[in-house]
C-alpha cells in the first residue's frame, strides 16, 4: 500500500489540496523547485521518515507506525497565505478517517515553522504518524 498516495488522495478529496491532476499543488516526492508544473505554494510528502517498531498481537495482526513528513511551502512574501495552507492540511489530517488506517496522528500541536527557503518562500513541516493494521 502506498501510504503517501492515500494521504494525498484523502487531502484532495477534502478539497484541501490538488493531487495527481492538472493544477496539482501536493506531491508525493521530495521538494522540487517551482517550475511550469509545480507552483510555489505547494506541499510535498516524503516516503516514511521513521516510526516505531511494529507491534504483533496474538492473533497475528501487526500494527505498523510509519511516520511521514510533509513540507508545506508558501509563495514569496505570502507568509499568512502559506501558514493558512499548512494549517488547513494539519487540521484535515488531525480529523482524518482514511480507509485501511486505524488512526492518523500529527506529532506536533500544529505546523512547525522552519523558515524561508533559498527563494524567500516560507515553509512549515508537519510530521504525521499512521497506525496501520496488517494481517499475516
Amino acid at each position: 500500500m502506498n501510504y503517501a498516495d492515500k494521504i494525498a488522495s484523502f487531502l484532495d478529496s477534502e478539497e484541501i489540496v490538488v493531487y495527481n491532476r492538472e493544477g496539482a499543488n501536493f506531491f508525493t516526492h521530495p521538494i522540487i523547485e517551482p517550475n511550469d508544473f509545480i507552483p510555489e505554494k505547494s506541499a510535498f510528502i516524503f516516503a516514511p521518515t521513521g516510526g516505531s517498531r511494529p507491534a504483533i498481537s496474538f492473533d497475528n495482526t501487526e500494527i505498523r507506525y510509519p511516520v511521514f513528513q510533509i513540507i508545506v511551502r508558501g509563495n514569496v512574501n505570502q507568509y499568512l497565505e502559506g501558514e493558512e495552507f499548512s494549517n488547513d492540511i494539519y487540521n484535515a489530517l488531525e480529523k482524518a478517517e482514511i480507509s485501511n488506517f486505524i488512526d492518523v496522528r500529527c506529532q506536533q500541536s500544529g505546523p512547525v515553522w522552519i523558515g524561508y527557503d533559498e527563494g524567500n518562500r516560507p515553509r512549515w513541516v508537519i510530521n504525521v504518524e499512521l497506525l496501520v493494521e496488517r494481517e499475516y
